[in-house]
């Protein structure tokens, strides 16, 4: 089961309305721009996920969708790493929402520390995909 990120964006209508104005070329720009943010995002995350056996980097990946990318890791237990157990549970400000439908059922008790890999690859890359997008159409 692939744990993929997914983020509620205000504002997308509008934003769609105005990338639909956008020549068709500008468009294909902008979304190679966001593979390769993905691209990028999954490379960083590869190097930051820990080598016990090596499954979880070699399952961090990301794909082309359609006007996007899906950035993902296919080991199950990747939230865990990245957020931790029980009480050493450290999930960053804005992800909580995600996070809970990791949280256990309290069966039992295992307290393993967060080793974050995932987003903060995606959020340092962020603003820079932003960057490379509003120089692309000069903003």
């Amino acid at each position: 089961m692939a744990n993929i990120i997914q983020f509620k964006v205000t504002g997308l209508e509008q934003l769609q309305k105005k990338f639909a104005k956008l020549d068709k070329v500008t468009q294909e720009e902008v979304v190679e721009e966001i593979v390769s943010f993905g691209q990028d995002v999954a490379l960083k995350a590869k190097g930051r996920a820990p080598k016990d056996l090596g499954y979880l980097a070699q399952s961090t990946n990301a794909r082309p969708i359609i006007n996007g990318v899906e950035i993902f890791s296919n080991a199950e237990y990747a939230p865990y790493v990245e957020f931790g157990t029980g009480a050493k549970v450290n999930v960053p400000q804005g992800l909580e929402q995600y996070a809970m439908q990791f949280k256990g059922k309290g069966v039992k008790q295992v307290n393993l520390k967060a080793r974050p890999f995932f987003f903060n690859s995606f959020f340092e890359e962020r603003p820079k995909l932003l960057k490379r997008i509003k120089d692309l159409l000069k903003l």
